[in-house]
C-alpha cells in the first residue's frame, strides 16, 4: 500500500491518549455560549427533530448513575474532540477561518501533537499542526438551532451532531430512557442516539463501546434485574407444591402412597 496513502487515511493518531484537562491561554478562543445537549424550544416543549435539527429532549433519570470514565474508549486511529478542541472548531467554521498553530495547540493534548508530526514527518511542526487540523474542519460544518445553539455536524449529513468526550456520558444516560421513562436495551440506544448524535470512533462520535458499557452500569436497570431474579427464585422454591383435600381416614393411606411414588425417606 502507498505509505503516504495510508497515512492519510489512518489520519494520525498511532496512540491517540486524550485528556480533556487542557485550559486555553486566551479566552477569546473559546467565547462560544455553552451548548446545551438537549435544548428546548422557546415554548419549553421538545422541538422537532426533522423540522429543527435539533437534538431530541429526553428525560433525565431519577436517581444518580454511576460515572462512566471515556478513556478506555477513545480510539487510537482517529480523533476524539475534547470540549475545547469542539469549541474551537466551531469557532472556526462560524468565522470561515482555520485555527492557528497556537490556537490547535492550546486545544490539542501533546500525545496527538506527537502523532501528528509523526504522519507528516515530511513538513515543519506548523504544517503538520495545520495540515491535520484542516483535514478534519474540511469534513465538517454547524447548525445553529432555534434558540441560538451552534452544533457540530458533518457537511454531508446535517442530521446527526459530533459532541465531544465530556458530552458522551449525558447522551448516552439520557438516551437510554424514552419518554415514558422506559429504559431501552443497547441496541435501541444506539439506534435512538443516532437519530441525533454521531456514534463510533469514525465519524467523531460516542463509541458503541462505550455505550454498552453505560448500559450495563445503568442502575435502574440493575435494580429491575435484580428484581426480577428475585421474583424467579421464588417462584421455583413453589413450583413443585401441590395441595388438596383429604378425608382425615384416608390420610395414612395416601401419605404412604406419596411416599412410594416420590422415594422420599
Amino acid at each position: 500500500m502507498n505509505s503516504s496513502k495510508r497515512e492519510e487515511d489512518d489520519l494520525f493518531l498511532q496512540n491517540q491518549i486524550l485528556h480533556s484537562s487542557s485550559t486555553p491561554t486566551d479566552p477569546s478562543y473559546f467565547s462560544l455560549p455553552e451548548i446545551d445537549i438537549f435544548p428546548s424550544s422557546p415554548s419549553d416543549s421538545p422541538p422537532s427533530h426533522s423540522s429543527s435539527n435539533s437534538p431530541l429532549k429526553t428525560t433525565p433519570f431519577p436517581q444518580p448513575q454511576p460515572h462512566i470514565s471515556p478513556d478506555p474508549h477513545i480510539s487510537s486511529q482517529f480523533y476524539t474532540f475534547n470540549s475545547d478542541s469542539h469549541s474551537l472548531m466551531i469557532h472556526c467554521l462560524l468565522q470561515a477561518r482555520l485555527a492557528t498553530p497556537d490556537e490547535i495547540r492550546t486545544v490539542t493534548p501533546r500525545p496527538v501533537l506527537d502523532s501528528w508530526r509523526t504522519v507528516w514527518k515530511d513538513r515543519n511542526e506548523e504544517t503538520a499542526y495545520l495540515t491535520a487540523w484542516k483535514r478534519i474542519q474540511d469534513k465538517l460544518s454547524t447548525h445553529v438551532d432555534p434558540t441560538g445553539n451552534p452544533f457540530l455536524c458533518f457537511k454531508n449529513n446535517s442530521q446527526q451532531f459530533v459532541p465531544h468526550i465530556n458530552q458522551w456520558e449525558e447522551i448516552v444516560m439520557s438516551f437510554h430512557a424514552d419518554t415514558d421513562m422506559k429504559h431501552l436495551g443497547v441496541k435501541e440506544t444506539i439506534d435512538r442516539i443516532k437519530q441525533s448524535w454521531t456514534v463510533g470512533a469514525k465519524f467523531y462520535g460516542i463509541p458503541e463501546s462505550y455505550i454498552r458499557v453505560c448500559v450495563a452500569a445503568c442502575v435502574v436497570c440493575c435494580e429491575a434485574a435484580s428484581g426480577s431474579a428475585g421474583a424467579r427464585n421464588k417462584r421455583r422454591r413453589f413450583e413443585y407444591t401441590e395441595s388438596f383435600d383429604v378425608p382425615a381416614k384416608e390420610v395414612c393411606t395416601l401419605s404412604t402412597q406419596v411416599n412410594n411414588q416420590l422415594k422420599v425417606n
